[in-house]
């Protein structure tokens, strides 16, 4: 009997062909730029939510100290670029913003409409 997850499921009724490939055929998805810096700066806020709900508020300075860290430990070669203008350092760049943006935006993450 074969292993189902909501994962499978979803991706099966998402688009079975799609399911095949991942899951039969097991051929590896290619992971562009764009999905690997929004998984990176995801990963971090959810990192400085977890610390909040802890009662513990994390400095700008040490959480994109963490992304910049994350950004290094699951970075590989293997990632595609669809707009070749920028660089992995502008995509880096431009991750490092979005959380600083987020951060003074914000801050202190007691703010009612992000529990809305």
């Amino acid at each position: 009997m074969g292993l189902y997850s909501y994962t499978r499921l979803a991706t099966y009724k998402q688009c079975p062909y799609k399911y095949k490939l991942r899951y039969i055929d097991k051929i590896p998805e290619v992971k562009t730029i764009e999905q690997f810096m929004g998984s990176t700066v995801h990963k971090t806020l959810e990192k400085l939510y977890k610390n909040v709900i802890s009662a513990k508020l994390i400095p700008l300075e040490k959480i994109l100290e963490y992304y910049q860290k994350r950004w290094a430990r699951y970075w590989h070669d293997n990632i595609k670029f669809v707009k070749k203008d920028f660089t992995k350092d502008d995509y880096k760049a431009l991750g490092e913003k979005c959380i600083e943006d987020y951060y003074k935006n914000y801050y202190p993450f007691n703010n009612q409409r992000l529990f809305m």
